[in-house]
């Protein structure tokens, strides 16, 4: 449930016509009721672990683990080891806000009661700030090729500790100086000659091995299952979103005539992503386990505020909002984004099933 809080600009007190204080309290009852039953669908708690912030920025800091506990002989002291900081990761909160204003035509014309052009205003602000919030959080998976990504005059940081963005080719694990060092992609293409659901079961279980086998700071597979399948929402990826229906919601392998079980069916949770407008088949495939393991962050930091003034020169009526939220990266092993066919593999690591 959204948090909100009404101010009320001292004007509003002055303001002897009864009828204009009623209609701006129904105006404010009704947008406070539509933030607390809105965002029921966000994909938000999918795609992000969810906190709320008391800082002007958030700071993680990545570490390894111990190794190994060492076969040690009876009597001798047992091995020191140390973690070792390998990198971190600085989150910035930005400022939305939004202001609805009620002109005192519509007032007058509306016989200072609530009709449909001043409803329309009302649910406009919930509407925005929700969408906002979802279309935020979406676009910075979209986006995620790219070490940033611009909404207006804010700079949404799409890089993870190590520099690259969410997802490369060229991730990297440990350190030179710790307990392991490497480099791992999570961002692959699959060539597949007239692929049907069977084909994307396939692709399925080969992800799902990567996540798993996706090594840890320490150099050890981590072992997380995929569990979350992401698709775009657009008209040119429809065939796909059937394909990985049937691929996940069979029972027996799709399209085989031996009745062999489907490995991947009852193990994914499919969420079409409604801002990804694709225009080439392409799936993002994440672990929720893993994500939670403070992955990919969403921080709240000021909940929506809403002030109702008057304009003393206009006596039009105004709801401006205001939020302060933000969205990172810190880590990328939890999720891995794979084109299917893709028309050019530039810059791409082939998965082969």
């Amino acid at each position: 449930m959204a948090d909100i809080r009404f101010t009320y600009n001292q004007s509003i007190n002055g303001i002897k016509d009864a009828r204009v204080k009623g209609l701006t309290a129904e105006v404010s009852a009704l947008i406070e009721e539509s933030v607390q039953n809105g965002g029921k669908e966000s994909m938000i708690p999918k795609l992000f672990l969810e906190r709320k912030s008391d800082k002007a920025v958030e700071t993680v800091a990545i570490e390894d683990s111990l190794g190994y506990m060492n076969p040690t002989v009876d009597g001798d002291h047992a091995k020191t080891d140390h973690t070792n900081q390998i990198g971190e990761k600085s989150i910035s909160h930005v400022i939305y806000t939004k202001d609805v204003m009620v002109t005192k035509v519509m007032m007058e014309d509306a016989r200072y009661k609530m009709d449909p052009s001043i409803e329309i205003k009302a649910r406009s602000l919930p509407d925005s700030y929700f969408d906002t919030r979802e279309m935020v959080a979406q676009k910075s998976f979209i986006n995620g090729e790219a070490p940033s990504w611009k909404f207006e005059k804010a700079k949404i940081d799409l890089t993870t500790y190590d520099g690259k963005p969410l997802f490369a080719t060229d991730h990297k694990y440990g350190d030179p100086d710790a307990h392991a060092y490497g480099k791992q992609s999570n961002l692959f293409y699959v060539n597949i000659d007239g692929y049907n659901a069977g084909n994307l079961a396939e692709l399925l279980a080969h992800g799902a091995a990567v996540i798993d086998q996706m090594k840890n700071a320490n150099g050890v597979a981590q072992g997380f299952k995929a569990d979350t399948i992401f698709v775009p929402s657009s008209l040119e990826t429809v065939k796909l979103r059937q394909y990985i229906q049937r691929a996940t919601g069979s029972e027996f392998f799709p399209g085989g005539s031996d009745n062999d079980i489907n490995t991947q069916h009852n193990q994914w949770t499919i969420c079409p992503l409604r801002y990804w407008d694709a225009k080439e088949d392409e799936i993002i495939i994440m672990s929720q386990k893993a994500k939670d393991q403070m992955k990919s962050l969403f921080f709240n930091r000021i909940s929506l505020g809403i002030n109702v003034y008057s304009d003393p020169g206009t006596e039009n009526m105004h709801w401006f909002a205001r939020t302060r939220f933000s969205v990172g990266h810190v880590d990328y092993k939890h999720v891995i984004r794979i084109k299917i066919n893709p028309k050019s593999t530039d810059g791409l690591t082939e998965l082969k099933i």
